[in-house]
């Protein structure tokens, strides 16, 4: 790798609560790049699911740096946006678009493809242009997306401390029947290194694998870990139209919202009550099918494993139960 690692300005801590994970950017491309399916999409069989559904429908709700509001992969996606920081809903981080673009990336020949390429997208921006951001930003980036409808939330960031505030907001969000996706953070392997909001109960925390389907070495690790998906190396967006590779678990967990997003959809298609509609379901729905990495069953580097997009979408594992704790 000959990136630099994205930069949390800790001058600032005093000030802030909740920064973006140290992440790595790798390479960035210019907007002329022809249309790419990327590595992780490629391993876990996401175009086959295609044929099927490409997750429209849904609703993903991205709070992060904002998104770039005219890239070409993106704009057509986006439903509805705010900002909650006061420095406007574009990014100027490059984070935001990236994780937007892992997501619902259009298929339209140019740059690369998302997870569900049909999904909307609804932008909250919660974090600033330095990627630091404050607690009440983020719970009120959560109520908004509740409210203003969205199906599945993606958080990729993360607060070496929580608060009663950010528990509770949480909580609501579950309770409201959306899905939370958040990233477990790069602090590496240790007893438990996972930041919060990874740390509630009941959250979907992602861990990140490389190419060669093994844990990155950043990928934090402790006894919340649900599942693991593509975060090293990924191609996706980012401003103002151009394209980059990204590593961390910021990365991995829009790809596992995205793939949330292609359960729902498909799901909806078949009519009735979805069977992953809510939280506990699609814990229960994931975590069932996961591919195992390492201990048998959950352990707390990789969860219950590699999240399993194509046998996600097997009707006859999409009656979920109880959470499997």
């Amino acid at each position: 790798m000959f990136g630099w690692i994205g930069r949390l300005f800790r001058s600032q801590e005093k000030e802030y609560d909740t920064f973006l994970p140290p992440f790595t950017v790798d390479a960035i491309a210019p907007q002329e790049v022809n249309e790419v399916i990327d590595w992780g999409l490629q391993a876990l069989g996401i175009p086959d699911i295609w044929k099927k559904t490409q997750g429209e429908g849904v609703k993903v709700a991205v709070l992060d740096t904002g998104i770039a509001t005219s890239h070409p992969d993106l704009k057509s996606a986006i439903v509805a946006s705010k900002d909650f920081t006061k420095d406007g809903v574009e990014d100027k981080q490059g984070h935001g678009t990236h994780c937007a673009g892992i997501v619902a990336a259009r298929h339209n020949d140019v740059g690369v493809i998302g997870v569900a390429p049909k999904a909307d997208l609804m932008i909250g921006k919660v974090l600033n242009n330095y990627g630091s951001g404050r607690f009440e930003w983020i719970i009120d980036g959560m109520k908004w997306a509740v409210d203003e409808g969205a199906d599945i939330i993606s958080m990729s960031l993360g607060a070496s401390q929580g608060s009663d505030a950010l528990e509770q907001a949480v909580k609501d969000v579950i309770a409201a029947g959306k899905i939370l996706i958040v990233a477990a953070g790069n602090s590496g392997e240790g007893s438990d290194t996972i930041k919060y909001p990874g740390h509630y109960e009941d959250v979907i925390c992602v861990g990140s694998i490389d190419s060669s389907l093994e844990r990155s070495d950043f990928s934090s690790t402790g006894p919340n870990i649900v599942i693991m998906a593509p975060g090293e190396g990924v191609f996706s967006c980012y401003p103002p139209d151009k394209f980059a590779r990204l590593s961390g678990t910021s990365m991995a967990t829009p790809f596992v919202a995205g793939v949330a997003a292609l359960i729902l959809s498909k799901h909806r298609k078949s009519g009735g009550k979805t069977p992953c509609s809510t939280q506990h379901e699609m814990l229960e729905h994931l975590t069932k099918v996961a591919i195992d990495m390492e201990d048998d069953g959950r352990d707390h580097r990789t969860g219950w494993g590699i999240i399993n997009p194509k046998k996600s979408m097997d009707e006859k594992h999409a009656k979920a139960s109880q959470y499997r704790k």
